[in-house]
Order: structure tokens, then C-alpha cells, then sequence
């Protein structure tokens, strides 16, 4: 594919072009393999948190509102309209806020875009290279809006992954429906309208999952009516009163959108989480880890902590005493205080039973925020201070699974197993992740996203003690 060469002035109808003329066989080789570790990745992610509340209310819902469709609800043997299965397997991938991070923004762009693409892959016939190329023009499109934006927008409280990932899931389902530039702008316009998510408010509740749901079934809704002849804004990146001023701000450059459009995919800076909380929390965990292990230190010997953070660390993820499994994935001090006891920081250890545990809770108590303005999202400095007088630091200047200190594929795909398999079962969480790692020889894509679910009648559960 040749490179995008637009003025600044039209950075949507950029992005339209750039979506309508993704082909497979011009995405780089490092490209689809980071396509397959993203979408593998949010289906185990999402698998899991199917086992959360937030999965009993929904399936409520589901019953009431919509009781059958041709979508699969993953982890569940439901089926239902494709709109209310992005909404539902959107909200799962984000549940337990252990699904992948572009951090510069930042925004989780797979847990809209797989969800909106899966539904449609059901009913929509395409094959495995179509849904790769679909997700990767539609993670660049959602991020590359982000970057346009900038971090004011952040920073002002809105949550990249409802705002953006919205665009995300129109771009990659209105690929999935062969639109051409003209009804993807539309497609662009149609999302602007819809996309929300208060970052700080929707912090420690469920509401946080439900951006990623509301933005892949608000992206599949926009790319579905662009089909048809609905019209919307086609330019929100330098309009006046559109989605860029309004959400934007001073940090707002609508030509960030197409800088090496095309040669340069900022997707292969996405970051896989080995822990289920926070990616803010991540460099802290790190860090405190790395203390306890080079001195053999124990919670009863430690007097203090101090972290050093970034402001967005600081306001999201802030809350100094966490009163359940939520609130516990969004605290600095309570992440401290797991690697302090050594304690685990997958999905185990943001159980609420044990984010209320009152020695848990005394550790936090222990902790301080140092706020850093310029300090990067994936660093962090820990300084100790222990009860025999020592004082111990660490810096972290990228936190493990970040571009500069990634999981290797094994250790991606052992991720996946550890959450799918539980859910599923052994033999349908294998078939699962190898139709998804050998996508590009499907010839039935929608095969491959009914695996996420359950066959009719079937029941999986997670056995006692299989937190992960």
C-alpha cells in the first residue's frame, strides 16, 4: 500500500482512504503477528471476565431485551443481535483490566475493535486475512485519533478507551462491510456523535468496562448505518465545534492523525499487561518487587514507601485505601503493597476477600504519592525506608510488557491459556488459540469467533482456586 499523503486540514478523509485501502497482503509480516497477540490476548481477557459480576447483570439484561440473535456472547452459551454481543463481549474484555495498553495515548484499543469484528465476522461471511486487516486499520485509526488529540484529553478526565475505541470498532467493522472512503468518513462522523467515558468517574465501578462495550457497539453501530446512507460530520478532527475541539484542547494537532500513515503502524507499540490491574500501577509493581527480592525485605520490615509518579498515574489510579477488587486494580499503594508481601498480581490478588485483608490494608496505609509532572506512564521510583534505618530505591523506566520490555509470544499465549482454558475447557481453548495464531489460512472467520462461546446447553465454570 502506498503511503498517505493528505494536508493536516483533512486527517478524517486521511484516515477514511487509508482504512478503505488496507489489504492484507500489504500489511507487514511484524504487523499481523502483533494483530494475532492483540486479538488472542483480548480473548482471554475477555474469557475471564465472563466469571465477573458484571457478566450476571448483563446476561439480565440480554435476556430481557434481546433473548436471541446469530452473535456469540463469549463464555456463555447466549446468542444474540451483533450490536448487543459487541456491547456485552466489549464490556468482558475490559472487566478485570488486564486486556493491552497504548500507552502514549492512552487507550486499551482491543477491547472494542475484537468485539465489534467477531459479531460481524458471524454474520458478515469473511475470512481470517479480512478480519486481520480489518483489525489493523481500525487500531491504527482509533489510536491515531488519540494522537491527534493528545494528552489533554486525558488529562481533562475522558477515557481514550470509550472515546477513541469507538472509532476503532467503526473503522474495523466498517472494513469488515467492504465500505469504501466516502461512507468510512461518514462511518468517522456517526462515531464522533457517540463517543464518551469519564475516566476518573468511572474508576473503581463497572462502568469503566462499560466504555469498552458502549465504543464496540457504538463503532459497529456508526460503520452499519454509514452502510445504509446515514450521514454524520465527516471532518471531526478540524471542524469547528466537532469531536477534536470539543474533546480536545491546547494539546490538540489533527495532523498527528496521518503522520507515516501508511509505512509507520504505531499498533506495534501496544503493550501486553502480565499484570491484572492498572497499566499505570505496573511500573510500581516492578519496582517494589525488585526491592523486596535484592533485600530480602518483609512487610513488618518496611516504616514507609514513597512512589514517584506522573500525574495521570496519580489521579487514576490514586486511591489510597480500596474497598474491593475494583477500586484495588486503580491503587498505587494497594499494587505496592501486594509486591511488598510477595502476594500475587494476576487476578488472584485483586479479590476483593483479599484487597479488604486488614494487613493488606496496613500496608497501604504506609504509602505515599510523590506527583512528577513530565514523568513518563510506564516509570516509576520507589524509595523504601525501612525500620532499621535503611533507605532503598528503584527506578523503573519501563515497566515490564511495554514495547522496550515485552512478553515474548509464549508468554502472551500462556496468558491466554491460564484465563481461556478454565472458561472453555483444554481442547476448546487450543482450538481457539490456533485458529486465531494461523488466521490468515481461515477461510471462515465467524467459525473461529464461535469458539468463544459455549455450544448450546454446554456449561464451563471456574473451578475453586482457579484464579489466575
Amino acid at each position: 500500500m502506498t503511503s498517505i499523503h493528505h494536508e493536516a486540514s483533512r486527517p478524517t478523509q486521511a484516515l477514511a482512504e487509508f482504512v478503505a485501502d488496507t489489504r492484507f497482503e500489504d500489511l507487514p509480516v511484524a504487523v499481523v503477528a502483533q494483530a494475532k497477540r492483540c486479538i488472542l490476548d483480548c480473548l482471554g481477557v475477555a474469557l475471564r471476565g465472563g466469571h465477573e459480576p458484571l457478566a450476571k447483570a448483563q446476561a439480565a439484561l440480554l435476556e430481557r431485551a434481546a433473548p436471541r440473535g446469530p452473535a456469540t456472547v463469549w463464555a456463555s452459551a447466549r446468542r444474540t443481535g451483533i450490536l448487543e454481543a459487541a456491547l456485552a463481549n466489549g464490556c468482558l474484555s475490559h472487566a478485570l483490566d488486564f486486556d493491552d495498553t497504548y500507552q502514549p495515548v492512552p487507550i486499551h484499543p482491543s477491547g472494542p475493535l475484537v468485539p465489534a469484528l467477531f459479531a460481524l465476522a458471524e454474520t458478515v461471511p469473511c475470512t481470517g486475512k479480512d478480519v486481520l486487516a480489518a483489525f489493523a486499520a481500525g487500531c491504527e485509526a482509533s489510536i491515531r485519533i488519540g494522537l491527534a488529540l493528545g494528552r489533554s484529553h486525558i488529562e481533562k478526565g475522558w477515557h481514550g478507551t470509550g472515546t477513541f475505541g469507538t472509532f476503532g470498532a467503526a473503522a474495523g467493522a466498517g472494513k469488515l462491510l467492504g465500505l469504501d472512503a466516502g461512507r468510512l468518513a461518514q462511518a468517522f462522523g456517526i462515531a464522533s456523535v457517540q463517543a464518551a467515558g469519564l475516566i476518573r468517574a468511572a474508576v473503581g465501578t463497572m462502568c469503566k468496562p462499560l466504555h469498552a462495550g458502549k465504543a464496540a457497539m457504538n463503532g459497529l453501530l456508526a460503520a452499519c448505518l454509514a452502510r445504509d446512507g446515514f450521514t454524520g460530520p465527516t471532518e471531526i478532527l478540524t471542524d469547528k465545534q466537532c469531536f477534536g475541539e470539543l474533546f480536545g484542547g491546547e494539546t490538540l494537532v489533527p495532523g498527528r492523525a496521518v503522520e507515516g500513515l501508511g509505512p509507520r503502524y504505531e499498533m506495534l507499540n501496544i503493550s501486553f499487561k502480565p499484570y491484572a490491574c492498572c497499566s499505570q500501577t505496573h511500573a510500581t509493581a516492578d519496582a517494589v518487587q525488585a526491592l523486596r527480592e535484592a533485600h530480602g525485605l518483609k512487610p513488618e520490615d518496611v516504616e514507609a514507601i514513597t512512589l514517584t509518579v506522573n500525574p495521570v498515574a496519580a489521579n487514576v489510579a490514586g486511591i489510597p485505601r480500596p474497598a474491593g477488587s475494583l477500586q484495588g486494580k486503580f491503587s498505587l499503594a494497594y499494587v505496592a503493597a501486594l509486591a511488598l508481601a510477595g502476594e500475587p498480581l494476576g487476578i488472584a490478588g485483586f479479590e476483593s476477600s483479599r484487597v479488604v485483608r486488614p494487613d493488606l490494608q496496613a500496608l497501604c496505609s504506609r504509602v505515599a504519592l510523590e506527583v512528577k509532572p513530565g514523568m513518563g506512564d510506564v516509570e516509576t521510583h520507589a524509595t523504601i525506608f525501612t525500620r532499621d534505618g535503611r533507605t532503598l530505591t528503584h527506578y523503573v523506566p519501563e515497566a515490564r510488557g511495554n514495547p522496550g520490555h515485552p512478553l515474548s509470544d509464549d508468554e502472551i499465549r500462556a496468558k491466554f491459556l491460564a484465563l481461556a482454558q478454565p472458561v472453555l475447557g483444554s481442547r476448546r481453548a487450543l482450538r481457539l488459540m490456533r485458529g486465531v495464531l494461523s488466521f490468515e489460512a481461515v477461510e471462515d472467520a465467524g467459525a473461529v469467533a464461535r469458539l468463544a462461546g459455549l455450544p448450546a446447553g454446554g456449561k464451563a465454570g471456574l473451578p475453586r482456586g482457579s484464579a489466575h
